[in-house]
């Protein structure tokens, strides 16, 4: 289903069908899991909260998917947050996952985000002083942007995450295909401008958290560099973490940085 782009309606048929197989075993998991659909800007943006335990105030961590990837996805991730007491909440955003059916990827994706935070806040179960955010790919550049904008946020995780896109003419036909779906465009050249345009230039100085930059120096698609130049524009508490061995994202050696990011993040709450 993901990166696959022979087929459109194929494609977006068997993403209904994901999502619809996957909400059939919400109330088979302890605790249940919890679909929300949080109002943005006339749209609902889709979500699944995880708790702990049944009973509780928790941390939390929002978990921002890539540009082609889903909620779904992360089941296996938040099994780690969990276990150390943390909520989790895989938000998607426009032009992610079910959400693309409302609306593609905006420039001001962010602003949606701090919407959801809002409303996060008013979720007894969660200790909205204790706010934190994970994105990975796409979601690893979409994160720092709204840890930039929001100060609710009190820590961040960039992983595999993209600075910019100068690079763009040399990505493989099937990764410019997922950002050219995820924003709303029918061609490449139109991608390819928007592309151009994407950039973290001058808003990571403006992250106020502690923030963390996990990245492979083996990941084909977005350079490492990108990260280190993360990590020399920062001005809060940042560590960069690159795994010489590690794929896009660290995905061949998750057992590592998944362990990493969830005890970093276990301790910049305070939990």
């Amino acid at each position: 289903m993901l990166g696959y782009f022979e087929d459109i309606d194929r494609k977006l048929e068997l993403k209904k069908k994901s999502m619809e197989t996957y909400e059939r075993g919400l109330d088979l998991d302890i605790p249940p899991i919890k679909k929300l659909e949080i109002p943005y800007d006339g749209i609902k943006m889709a979500a699944h909260l995880r708790l702990p335990s049944e009973q509780g105030h928790f941390p939390l961590i929002i978990c921002l998917p890539g540009v082609d990837s889903t909620k779904e996805e992360y089941h296996a991730f938040t099994e780690v947050f969990l276990k150390r007491g943390i909520a989790t909440l895989v938000l998607e955003g426009p032009g992610q996952g079910e959400t693309w059916f409302s609306r593609v990827m905006t420039d001001d994706y962010e602003v949606g985000i701090s919407t959801a935070i809002d409303y996060i806040e008013t979720i007894p179960e969660i200790d909205k002083n204790k706010i934190a955010m994970y994105g990975r790919s796409m979601g690893g550049h979409l994160a720092p942007r709204v840890a930039a904008r929001d100060s609710r946020l009190k820590a961040v995780v960039s992983a595999g995450g993209i600075y910019e896109m100068s690079y763009w003419d040399g990505l493989a036909e099937g990764v410019k295909h997922n950002f050219r779906h995820a924003w709303g465009y029918d061609t490449f050249d139109e991608a390819r401008e928007r592309a151009m345009q994407t950039t973290l230039e001058g808003i990571i100085p403006k992250i106020q958290c502690p923030f963390l930059i996990v990245h492979s120096r083996n990941d084909k698609s977005f350079p490492a560099a990108g990260a280190e130049r993360m990590k020399a524009e920062a001005k809060s508490e940042t560590e960069l973490l690159i795994y010489e061995e590690g794929t896009h994202v660290a995905d061949n050696i998750r057992y590592k940085y998944q362990r990493y990011v969830s005890d970093w993040i276990l301790t910049k709450l305070q939990v």
